[in-house]
């Protein structure tokens, strides 16, 4: 189930049609995802929450949206 939230949230984005919509359309797949880390070693974690904490910021500094 992860990996088909993972593949529905990137044919969202591929399509456009997350534009003006993200926070509706991600919030169901984010849970699956979030779910699916609980299976990942302690190690790798670690290294996932701090690569989703760079990539918020590089998204938050560098994408400006227009609404």
């Amino acid at each position: 189930m992860p990996l088909a939230a993972l593949a529905g949230m990137l044919v969202s984005d591929a399509t456009g049609l997350v534009r003006g919509e993200t926070e509706r359309i991600w919030l169901p797949f984010y849970v699956w995802l979030l779910v699916a880390t609980a299976f990942l070693p302690a190690r790798q974690r670690r290294g996932w929450l701090a690569g989703s904490v760079v990539l918020a910021l590089v998204i938050e500094v560098v994408v400006r949206t227009e609404w």
